[in-house]
Parts: structure tokens; sequence; C-alpha cells
């Protein structure tokens, strides 16, 4: 009996009995798996961890204003052969083919565009605005796009002051030009005091016309680039353009008619990347989204080999113990004496296994910083959410074995032991 009470082993399920001299339960053995199933459930957690940061992170994104509307717009490449097309032929093409498309039935706005909204677009040219010196350590650089009339209408861009661009924005018109909402915030603190406004660009003097509202270059950018954009038959020269179109009906409905309707201008002129602005938009989501699910994956079957080596480890403790636990009983220990022996083991086991896990956690998911979108590599929320399901889900696996243990008969496992 002395013996018995001095046993306190840390080994195995909670303090081991001694019996004889020897430990009940508890060895090297069972030591080195219950930190192997600590470790399994660390590294659970920075995957998960990391699962978690990218979910919040793609719900941020796909929640967050695109800028534009892409429902029920197709899009399509087309590019002008230089042998057969100079300045005035190529903005008497792009007249035609919009009028001529517009012209067919179902369809709304129409315009031609040097890109697509999230397509990685990054053209840039430095300018002056005329009548103002620049302002200290101020950097007059914007990207530039070429657009025709009808582009807001036909991306979904909001017009956010001045006008748009209009057919008789010509190349013997006064040289016009749109800026985002980035812009006129940036160079002129606002959209309307942008409005009017000139700049020296390209060699001549051009009037700000409009201001139209902020398109990111990608999804995961926290905001848009200042930017400006030309009137194609002002300022051009020969690239691929984008032909968009918004369409009352099903856009697949309309490929063949607006295929016909650049045919009858130019025979000879393929139309190239047929897609929806949708699958334009989904695209650009694409890798992000594949990233998440790789790590999902792997996050989950990390969660369940954790999970699984919890319960072994749990079980075979129980297993080793069950002579132990019998002579507890035989001592007055009750049911739930045993039970909370078997979970404040497992807890402690679970409790080191996260610590590390929070630790590697926030020195590892640094590197996820380039992947997220106004989430941090630290955010709170994702730490605690995680915690609280691991917690809850270790609790369930070790509790069928400390379920286990509460129906052993102590005097069946006395005699087992004799």
């Amino acid at each position: 009996m002395d013996s018995l009470r001095r046993g306190s082993s840390r080994a195995g399920v909670g303090p081991a009995l001694r019996i004889g001299g020897r430990t009940i339960a508890g060895s090297p053995h069972q030591r080195l798996r219950r930190l192997l199933a600590s470790v399994q459930l660390a590294l659970a957690f920075v995957l998960v961890v990391a699962s978690g940061l990218l979910v919040r992170s793609f719900a941020a994104m796909t929640g967050a204003d695109p800028g534009f509307d892409a429902a029920g717009t197709i899009t399509t490449s087309i590019e002008l052969p230089t042998a057969r097309y100079d300045a005035a032929g190529s903005r008497e093409f792009f007249r035609r083919a919009r009028e001529r498309v517009q012209a067919l039935p179902g369809i709304g706005d129409v315009a031609f565009s040097s890109d697509l909204p999230w397509t990685g677009y990054d053209e840039n040219t430095s300018f002056l605005i005329v009548g103002r010196q620049a302002r200290d350590g101020e950097e007059l650089e914007a990207r530039y796009h070429f657009a025709t009339a009808g582009y807001t209408g036909a991306t979904g861009t909001p017009l956010v002051a001045g006008r748009d661009l209009t057919v008789d924005d010509n190349n013997g018109a006064p040289p016009v030009v749109l800026v985002n909402e980035s812009a006129a915030r940036k160079f002129w603190d606002s959209p309307t005091a942008a409005v009017g406004a000139r700049l020296n660009l390209w060699g001549r003097e051009r009037t700000v016309a409009g201001v139209i509202g902020d398109v990111r270059d990608m999804p995961w950018h926290d905001r848009a680039a200042p930017a400006l954009y030309f009137p194609q038959a002002q300022a051009w020269y020969p690239q691929p353009m984008f032909l968009v179109v918004k369409t009352r009906i099903d856009p697949a409905a309309t490929i063949e008619a607006i295929r016909g309707a650049v045919r009858e201008i130019d025979a000879q002129l393929p139309l190239a990347s047929i897609r929806t602005l949708d699958s334009v938009a989904g695209a650009a989501l694409a890798t992000r989204r594949l990233t998440l699910w790789l790590v999902a994956v792997f996050g989950t079957t990390a969660l369940f080999l954790a999970l699984v080596g919890i319960y072994g480890v749990m079980a075979q403790a129980v297993g080793q113990r069950t002579q132990e636990f019998g002579v507890r009983q035989a001592l007055g220990a009750t049911r739930a004496d045993i039970l909370r022996l078997v979970m404040t083991s497992a807890a402690a086991m679970t409790a080191v296994g996260l610590l590390a896990g929070v630790a590697l956690a926030i020195g590892s998911t640094s590197v996820l910083a380039s992947l997220l979108y106004r989430v941090e590599p630290s955010d709170p929320v994702t730490f605690a959410g995680v915690s609280a399901v691991l917690l809850v889900t270790a609790a369930l696996a070790a509790y069928v074995p400390a379920l286990r243990a509460t129906r052993i008969n102590a005097a069946a496992a006395l005699r087992g032991g004799e």
C-alpha cells in the first residue's frame, strides 16, 4: 500500500501508480508517442491556420467590390494587321465595328479597350499637371489604357465625376483623357477637382473630361493604381484590342452574330480569346482558389492524422493501465475520477501541441502575406477559431478511450494482473 501512495510518475495517463516496485503504465515509448502526437497536433495547427487565413482572405477578396460588372458581358480580342491598317484605318475600323455590333439584337453597350479588368495590365507613363508644380516627393505617374466610347457601360465601371468618352472624342476634337478615382484623389484630392484639369501628356495638353471608378489590377491588390484612359481615336499605337459587349441576352448566343458583324467589315480578321467577362474574372481568382484548396487538403489531412494520433496514444495508454484503473477503483476512485484523470492527461498533451503550433504558426504564416487580402498573417480571429476547433476535436478523440477506462471492472482488472 505504501508503494501505491508513493506512485506519482507522469508517464502514461495522469499520475501512475506503482505496485511492487513496478510503474503501471508509462514508459519511454509511451512518452515518445505522446510527444509525437503533440508534434502532429502542432503541425496540424499551422496548416489549418494557413487554410483559415486563405479562406478569410478569399472571402474578403470575392466579397469586395471589383469596380466593374461582369454579368452579361462577352469579350474577344482583335488584332489589326499593320500591313493593312494605318492609324486612320484603325480608327475607322473600330468606329464601324462598334456601331455594327451595337446594332445587333440583344446588345447593349459596346466598346473597344486595350485591356480587360484583372488581367495584370501594367503599362505606365509620367505626365505633368499644367499650371502646378509637383508637390514634394510627388511622382506624377499612372497606368495608361486606350478605350472607345461606351467603355464604362460595357464594363460596368461607374462614372464618378465629369463626362464619359463619346464618339465625338475623335482625332479632330480637343484632346481629352479620363482618370480613375485613385488618380483624382492622389493628384487633385477629389474627383470633382480633377475634372477640367489639364495634363501635359505625350507632347500634348489634354483635358481631364471625367473620372471613372477604380478597378484594381488584380483582385488581391488592396487598392487600384492611378490610371489614365485615352480615347482610342486620339491616341493609340498598334496592339491587340478587346471588344467588350454588354448583352441583354445569353452572351453565348451573341457570339456568331458578333463574328458575322466583324466579318462584314473585314472577312480576314479572326476573333480570338472569346470569353465572358465572368470567366476572365474567374481566371484571375483561379490561382488563389487552387492554393486555397491545396492548403485546405493538407490541413485537413494533418488534422485527421493528429486526431488519430491522439486517439491511438490515449487508447494504448488506457489499455496499458487497465490494472491501475482497477486498483484506483478498489481504493475508492469513481468513474468521474477515472474520466477526469484520462481527459486531464489528454488536455495536457493537446495544450503542448497547441502552444507549439501557435509559436510555429506565428513564425511561418508571414510567408503567406503576399497571398492574403485584407487579412493579417497573425489574424487573432483565425488563430482563436482554429484553436477552438482543435481543442474540441482533440477532446472528442480522447473521450472514447476515456469512456472505456470508466467501464473497466475493478475485480476483473485485478485478477488480470495477478
